[in-house]
């Protein structure tokens, strides 16, 4: 499993992506798993997304020294109970990321497809992003789609939606930049920096 990023930044923050290229049983191996764990991949029956969930816990094991027993809160957000910082994992076809931090974390990836576009409508408001052309379309709603991803993990508040609680900002897609970004709780609006990048094989945005 080759680590392709491992970046950090001054807060204590990190992101890392493995790109998935094991066996389920090598990955089986090299965790070591929980009750906890066997328990939670017996009710994955897809075969890639078993390799995703075992990769991204193979990957936590690693970055936390050993604490990769994952559990969720009610609305869903995984957490680590001995980890002193919040967690953010996401997979894609072949790869898998985690963001660790002291603060707020939230990730997500996604592969390159036209997939995204045939679904904007239901999270892009025409009047909050409608800042690139046609031709652009399936990179920017990708990106957009990857950022308000992330802002619904951070925000830990369910019932939002996506085409009127969140907004990206007008950006100009580049390989690796930032949004500006705005999320609605509870009718108060606040703002976050999301970092992105973009690559041939997968899109990402995170927070740390």
């Amino acid at each position: 499993m080759p680590l392709i990023v491992d970046v950090a930044n001054s807060n204590g923050g990190r992101l890392a992506v493995w790109q998935i290229n094991e066996t389920e049983q090598y990955l089986l191996d090299a965790l070591s798993p929980t009750d906890e764990m066997v328990l939670q991949l017996k009710r994955i029956t897809c075969e890639e997304k078993r390799l995703e969930w075992l990769a991204s816990r193979v990957l936590l094991h690693k970055l936390t020294d050993g604490c990769a027993d994952v559990y969720y809160n009610p609305n869903g957000k995984p957490f680590i109970p001995d980890y002193c910082g919040t967690i953010s994992i996401s997979h894609t076809r072949g790869f898998a990321a985690v963001v660790l931090s002291p603060d707020l974390a939230g990730v997500d990836m996604e592969y390159p497809s036209p997939r995204i576009s045939r679904i904007a409508s239901r999270f892009i408001h025409p009047s909050h992003e409608n800042f690139f052309t046609t031709h652009e379309a399936d990179l920017y709603h990708a990106l957009i789609w990857c950022a308000k991803e992330t802002l619904y993990k951070m925000a830990d508040c369910p019932g939002l939606i996506f085409k009127d609680d969140m907004i990206v900002l007008p950006f100009v897609a580049e390989t690796n930049g930032v949004f500006s970004c705005r999320l609605r709780k509870a009718d108060v609006w606040h703002e976050y920096k999301l970092n992105y990048c973009i690559t041939p094989l997968y899109f990402i945005a995170w927070h740390w």
